[in-house]
């Protein structure tokens, strides 16, 4: 394993290692793996390969390596929601847009309610008025 300032983008790519054990062996950390190497991506501190820059020669141990980690749980979870992406991804835009048009009724609906509210709110004052009326030429026969 060589630990790199960062990951090589291409199978051609110069490696500029960190210091560690197996950088300062003869050769330097070019000289290393030089063989083995292959395109990388970076996710989370580590150099994913690309599939398609992986050399012949250790082909075989990436695919035994991949088909073990998708037998096990993380690995059939990860697969499952790669598979489901779109899925996902149309749930999550669906709802973007009926929360949309949730905000759009609620804005029209409070339009309507205050008016509501509004009328209401009159009468009650009207029916309060009359009721306190009435209850007071109540007291005065």
């Amino acid at each position: 394993m060589v630990c790199v300032e960062e990951c090589p983008a291409t199978s051609t790519s110069t490696l500029n290692c960190k210091n560690t054990v197996e950088s300062t062996q003869e050769g330097g950390c070019n000289s290393l793996y030089s063989s083995q190497r292959y395109g990388s991506n970076e996710a989370f501190s580590y150099c994913i390969p690309i599939e398609d820059t992986i050399p012949a020669s250790i082909q075989s141990s990436y695919d035994a390596l991949w088909s073990s980690f998708l037998q096990t749980g993380a690995g059939s979870f990860v697969l499952d929601i790669y598979n489901a992406r779109w899925v996902i991804l149309t749930g999550m835009a669906l709802s973007f847009v009926y929360s949309l048009v949730y905000i759009k009724m609620m804005d029209y609906a409070a339009n309507i309610c205050a008016w509501v509210s509004v009328v209401l709110v009159q009468f009650s004052f009207i029916g309060l008025g009359l009721a306190s009326y009435f209850h007071r030429q109540s007291y005065l026969e």
